[in-house]
């Protein structure tokens, strides 16, 4: 698990070591309509949700230079192709972990 990663790391955490980056995904669904915050009437795209609770996670909070957010996409395929072109291929990564639910497995293979 990524908090159990990061927990036997971040306290011994050197300056040459290298944590993963996370990228979270999604702007929502096409399916149900936009979240809109009551406190200032913009969206609240899921993956900057995520990104947010990475970031202020109370025992584990990840540095915010390793947490990415991709606000593009409405759909699975989409997920894989805006992470692909606005991410893994421009920093080179070519080891990923997918971390989904049951619903979305299948679509993410």
């Amino acid at each position: 698990r990524l908090f159990d990663f990061m927990k036997n790391n971040l306290s011994s955490q050197t300056s040459d070591m290298k944590l993963p980056s996370v990228v979270c995904l999604s702007a929502g669904t096409a399916h149900l309509p936009q979240f809109i915050t009551p406190h200032n009437g913009l969206p609240l795209w899921e993956s900057t949700a995520s990104a947010a609770y990475l970031l202020q996670h109370g025992n584990y909070p990840i540095p915010e230079k390793y947490v990415y957010a991709e606000t593009t996409s409405y759909d699975t395929i989409s997920n894989a192709f805006y992470t692909r072109t606005s991410f893994t291929d421009i920093a080179g990564w070519r080891k990923l972990l997918v971390v989904t639910n049951e619903f979305h497995i299948e679509r993410s293979k």
